[in-house]
């Protein structure tokens, strides 16, 4: 974000936010969060820091961190390793295009999602519902971005003020990569 440029973003904490409310809420206190620099505001650090903010909140939770890119190969390759070794029951990915990557590792080692952990994404992009077990996601709206931003720019050149920064709410999505811990 810069001063003085106009801006429509999601909101990204909040995404993560919600979504480790959402893995409390289902009984999960053991986490991996699989994220990209903080270089990236938006995905390595807003959205992050909405997901580890509130899970540390919660008394008896534990959380680990593992950086990787937004390339699906290097995130493939870092899950085969750090999969086998994990003591999550809930494994929280900042992108879609991440957890796609992460499930097939653990399929391939052997790993059954949602049985053996609980996985999410963030984006809502179409390709959770074409893999198996589709992917629990926090959806962006990309279309009514893309109306606001025409909106808001039709707006400019008519002289019209216009708020520099517009956040756009995203949604939880419940699929089948996650599942309620039982006690």
């Amino acid at each position: 974000r810069l001063a003085g440029v106009h801006a429509i973003v999601h909101q990204d904490y909040q995404a993560g936010e919600e979504m480790a409310n959402y893995a409390l809420t289902n009984g999960h206190r053991d986490f991996l969060f699989v994220g990209v620099s903080e270089k990236d505001e938006a995905v390595g650090s807003l959205r992050k820091h909405g997901f580890i903010d509130t899970v540390e909140k919660v008394a008896g939770t534990t959380l680990s961190y593992v950086e990787t890119s937004f390339s699906r190969r290097e995130t493939y390759q870092k899950a085969r390793s750090f999969l086998p070794n994990r003591q999550a029951t809930y494994v929280a990915c900042a992108t879609d295009n991440i957890a796609i990557a992460v499930l097939k590792a653990a399929h391939e080692l052997g790993q059954k999602v949602p049985e053996d952990f609980s996985l999410n994404g963030f984006g809502g992009y179409d390709s959770t519902d074409y893999v198996y077990p589709t992917i629990t996601t926090a959806a962006f709206p990309y279309e009514q971005l893309g109306v606001d931003a025409v909106h808001a720019l039709q707006r400019i050149i008519q002289g019209e003020t216009v708020p520099e920064i517009i956040e756009l709410p995203n949604h939880l999505v419940v699929k089948q990569s996650t599942a309620r811990l039982d006690d």
